[in-house]
């Protein structure tokens, strides 16, 4: 199938679209699309999966409160569970984003406004769904997301060459949660770092961005500087997350408005940065139906070494 424009233009012209056209994706676009997926699939080891004609997820109330609509077809991100997986399906999900949209296709990155339809794709052991990616013929081709500088994202003192400059503007244009923009990129003896800063997802918006600057600077002109997937958190230190993927019972809901399980928003994002000393027998959210305050009680059962 032949695509609509070249992958700078791409980066430009694509935005996050949340309401779609009620039809599928043409055959072409499919096949394009089922093609790149096996290639990017060989290519990370990761078990990506295109699922079609499947209105489920995004119709129940997590899906309503994202203002979703029409949404039937989606890209499930799936890989073995690991320090670096958000990462690799933040940079091999934005190669599939992009070529959607040189497809003529709208696509939006969904990471908790839907529901998981554990029928509708295929995990093998040691698998977990990391996020999913809406795509199909939107309504509107959104709109531009407000944007940091390449200054407050990228060491740019001294004598920047060109195309580092690049890079940074091509991953300005990247995606990110809530449009937080949390990276950040540095140039020391020809390689390029790039550092994920704390907030929701930010491991994934780095593999995002990671992908725009590849894209924007040319991967001919560096290589990457090999970076601790966890560089935030203090040496000796780990954390841990007390989700239950069987059983998810959130720990966090918005405040705006009373509590109602079927329209609140609600996520998992609270846990424990534990030392070397201490041994985990388990971790849980507690639930109280959030009848104390906006958080549900996390529970540590540890023992102390």
């Amino acid at each position: 199938m032949q695509v609509k424009m070249d992958i700078n233009e791409a980066m430009r012209a694509r935005h996050s679209v949340r309401a779609y056209e009620q039809r599928g994706l043409d055959g072409e676009a499919k096949d394009a699309l089922e093609g790149r997926i096996a290639e990017l699939n060989a290519q990370s080891g990761l078990h990506i999966q295109l699922i079609t004609g499947e209105p489920k997820a995004f119709d129940g109330p997590m899906a309503h409160y994202g203002k979703f609509s029409g949404v039937t077809d989606y890209i499930a991100m799936i890989g073995k569970k690991g320090a670096d997986l958000e990462e690799k399906c933040g940079y091999y999900g934005e190669k599939l984003v992009l070529l959607a949209q040189q497809l003529g296709l709208n696509t939006c990155w969904v990471a908790m406004t839907y529901r998981r339809i554990k029928t509708a794709y295929k995990l093998d052991a040691g698998e977990k769904l990391c996020i999913v990616i809406a795509i199909g013929y939107g309504k509107t081709q959104g709109v531009p997301h407000k944007s940091k500088t390449p200054l407050e994202v990228a060491d740019m003192s001294g004598d920047v060459p060109e195309w580092f400059k690049k890079g940074v503007e091509a991953a300005l244009l990247a995606p990110t949660a809530v449009n937080q923009q949390k990276f950040f990129f540095a140039l020391a003896d020809g390689k390029v770092s790039a550092k994920a800063g704390r907030g929701f997802y930010s491991r994934i918006d780095l593999g995002i961005a990671k992908c725009h600057f590849e894209l924007g600077a040319g991967k001919e002109n560096f290589s990457w500087a090999r970076n601790s997937p966890f560089e935030s958190i203090p040496e000796g230190f780990s954390l841990i997350g007390p989700l239950d993927e069987d059983n998810p019972v959130p720990s966090c809901r918005n405040a705006d408005s009373p509590w109602n399980p079927e329209t609140n928003l609600q996520v998992t994002l609270d846990g424990f940065l534990i030392s070397g000393n201490v041994k985990v027998k388990s971790s849980n959210v507690v639930d109280t139906q959030f009848k104390y305050s906006d958080h549900n009680p996390v529970q540590l059962d540890f023992i102390l070494e």
